[in-house]
C-alpha cells in the first residue's frame, strides 16, 4: 500500500484584518506533525500557495523553514514535494530548492529550463521511493499561466495547452513505471464545475480547465487554489482545500486529504480535519438592528478566541461611534472585532436588503481599504472578483502608504 498526505493554500504570513496569524500557524504545524505521526504516509504533497504573498513576512518564512526541517528530521523517510502556486513567488522558492533537496524535500517554483531555454520536463517528475524502491511517481508541476506554458500547434487556449503539457509528462513517466506504481499529478488551477460558492477569492487564471480527462489519465490529481475542500467529477480528481480561512468567506470546515493506494490504484480518500485555534464568526447570524446587535456581542462567551465580523441591519441614521460601541461590548473577551458589515432595508419592498455606503469617517476607518476597493470593483463590473494581482499591488500600495504616515 502506498500512502500520501495531500494538501494546500497554506497562505503564511496572512493577517487577519491586520491581526497577526504567526500563533494560528503555529498550531496548524503541530497538528501536521502529529498527522504524519498518526498516518505515517510515503509523502507529503503541497500543492502550491505556501505564502500568502510573493514578499511574505520574515516570520512567516523562518516559520516554514524551521517547521519543515523539524517535520524532516521526525520523519526521514518522509518523501515532501512542494509547488508553487500564484501567491507564491517562483523565484524565491527555487533559491533554495538545492538545499532542501539535501533534506529530502522536492521543491519546484517553476518550469526548470535548460539554458538554451527548453524545458527540463524530467525534473518534474518524482519517484517515491521506500527502502530505495520506487513505490510511486508525482508529477511535480507549479503554478502555470499562459506566459510560460510551452506552445501547443493549432491550440492557443490555456485549457489545450495545460492538457497537452500533462499528457506530455504522463507519456514521459509511463515509460519508468512499472505495475502497480500509481501516477499522482500535482497541480495549481480552476477546474471547471468546481464548487466556488462561499469563495470570493478565488484569483488566477481565469480560464477553468475541464475537468474530464484528469480522472482518466492520473491515479489521483492532487490540486490546490480552490479553498473549499472537494473532488471535481470523480473521486480521484480533488483540491484538499486551505487549512485557515484567509477571510470570513470560508465558514466551512478546513482539513487535509489523505490517500491511499493499492495496486496501482486509488483505494480511499480520507478527511482529517484541521481545527482552528481562533474561529471566524458572524455576529449574529443575520443582520439584525443594532441594538440586537450590541446584545448578541455582550452574550458572546468570554473565553472563546474568536474572529468577528458584526452583521448591522442599518434603521435610520448611522451613529458615527458604531465601532467603538460594538468594540466596548467586546471588552475583556479573547474575541477579536474585524468589521462591521451593514446593510440598510430598502423601502421599495421590506424583504430587500442593499449594503450601505459608508460614509462616516468614524465608521469608515476601521473598515479595510482592500475591502472597500473590492466591493468597488464588483459593484462596477458585474459581480466579477478583482485580480489576485490587482489586489497584491493595491494592499502593497496601502501598507507603504501606512509606513510613510506613520514615518
Amino acid at each position: 500500500m502506498v500512502k500520501i498526505i495531500h494538501t494546500s493554500d497554506w497562505h503564511l504570513g496572512q493577517n487577519f484584518y491586520h491581526y497577526n496569524r504567526e500563533e494560528e500557524y503555529l498550531d496548524f504545524f503541530s497538528q501536521l506533525h502529529q498527522l504524519v505521526a498518526e498516518e505515517q504516509p510515503d509523502a507529503l504533497l503541497v500543492c502550491g500557495d505556501i505564502f500568502d504573498q510573493a514578499a511574505p513576512p520574515t516570520w512567516a518564512v523562518a516559520m516554514y523553514n524551521r517547521e519543515m526541517v523539524k517535520l524532516k528530521q521526525a520523519f526521514p523517510t518522509l518523501q515532501v514535494v512542494v509547488t508553487a502556486g500564484n501567491h507564491d513567488s517562483p523565484s524565491r522558492l527555487s533559491a533554495s530548492r538545492v538545499l532542501w533537496q539535501e533534506l529530502g524535500v522536492t521543491v519546484v517554483g517553476t518550469l526548470p529550463r535548460t539554458p538554451e531555454g527548453c524545458i527540463e520536463e524530467e525534473r518534474l517528475i518524482v519517484p517515491i521511493r521506500r527502502n530505495d524502491e520506487v513505490v510511486a511517481w508525482v508529477l511535480a508541476v507549479p503554478y502555470l499561466y499562459g506566459g510560460n506554458l510551452p506552445p501547443v500547434e493549432n491550440e492557443d487556449s490555456y485549457p489545450s495547452r495545460l492538457s497537452a503539457f500533462y499528457k506530455r509528462l504522463r507519456k514521459r513517466v509511463e515509460g519508468m513505471r512499472t505495475t502497480g506504481q500509481p501516477v499522482i499529478a500535482m497541480g495549481h488551477f480552476t477546474l471547471a464545475n468546481c464548487e466556488l460558492t462561499e469563495h470570493t477569492t478565488i484569483i488566477g487564471n481565469i480560464e477553468a480547465v475541464s475537468s474530464d480527462e484528469w480522472a482518466k489519465e492520473f491515479d489521483y490529481t492532487a490540486l490546490g487554489h480552490i479553498h473549499r475542500p472537494q473532488h471535481v467529477g470523480s473521486p480521484n480528481v480533488r483540491y484538499s482545500g486551505s487549512v485557515l480561512p484567509v477571510s470570513f468567506d470560508e465558514p466551512f470546515p478546513h482539513s487535509v486529504t489523505v490517500v491511499e493506494f493499492e495496486e496501482g490504484k486509488m483505494k480511499q480518500v480520507r478527511k482529517r480535519e484541521i481545527r482552528p485555534l481562533i474561529e471566524i464568526c458572524n455576529v449574529p447570524d443575520e443582520h439584525r438592528p443594532f441594538d440586537e446587535v450590541k446584545q448578541s456581542l455582550l452574550e458572546f462567551p468570554a473565553d472563546k478566541r474568536a474572529y468577528i465580523r458584526v452583521k448591522v441591519l442599518l434603521e435610520g441614521i448611522t451613529s458615527p461611534i458604531m465601532y467603538e460601541e460594538a468594540l466596548a461590548c467586546l471588552q475583556g473577551k479573547a474575541a477579536s472585532l474585524c468589521l462591521l458589515h451593514p446593510v440598510r432595508r430598502e423601502t421599495a419592498s421590506s424583504d430587500s436588503l442593499s449594503e450601505e455606503v459608508i460614509s462616516d469617517w468614524e465608521v469608515l476607518q476601521h473598515v479595510s481599504p482592500l475591502d472597500i476597493a473590492l466591493k468597488a470593483y464588483r459593484e462596477k463590473n458585474s459581480g466579477e472578483e478583482m485580480p489576485k494581482e490587482a489586489q497584491n499591488c493595491l494592499q502593497q500600495l496601502i501598507e507603504e502608504s501606512r509606513l510613510s504616515v506613520n514615518e
